[in-house]
């Protein structure tokens, strides 16, 4: 019995350091499409990754991203930096359930055809230094907010 919760406690130790630190010898830009195409499902709209890329794993999962577009130059948005902090119960189930998600000078263009994406669950949304455009037909997008 002792030497059964020994090797329990000792895998679990494994694992946690394992988690730990095997994401930083990842290279997170080589997963960029796996990403992006998990993101655009996610998003219900096309997601494109330009910019570095990093996830951590441990305290919290947390994924970093610079330079996202999601959907099209006309109807979408366009991130600087996006930094989104996943709860990790409902990750262990294949979805994603944001606690946090942080936009940094993102750019929204809204047009008579756009489809808002339903984001899912998401317990706390900051946006620092946003504008919001609005297209009209071949006319270049109007700012109608910035902050």
């Amino acid at each position: 019995m002792q030497n059964t919760l020994l090797a329990l406690a000792c895998a679990l130790l494994a694992a946690v350091i394992a988690a730990t630190v095997v994401p930083y010898y990842v290279d997170w830009n080589g997963q960029r499409p796996l990403i992006e195409r998990e993101a655009s499902r996610m998003f219900g709209a096309p997601v494109s990754i330009s910019g570095d890329l990093s996830v951590r794993l441990l305290p919290v999962a947390r994924v970093t991203a610079e330079k996202v577009e999601v959907g099209q130059p006309r109807a979408g948005m366009g991130i600087e930096r996006l930094e989104a902090e996943l709860l990790l119960a409902p990750l262990l189930r294949g979805r994603f359930e944001l606690a946090e998600l942080r936009l940094i000078r993102p750019t929204l263009t809204l047009s008579g055809t756009t489809n808002p994406a339903v984001l899912g669950y998401i317990e706390a949304l900051t946006i620092e230094d946003g504008r919001l455009l609005i297209a009209r037909g071949e006319e270049p997008p109007v700012l109608v907010a910035e902050g």
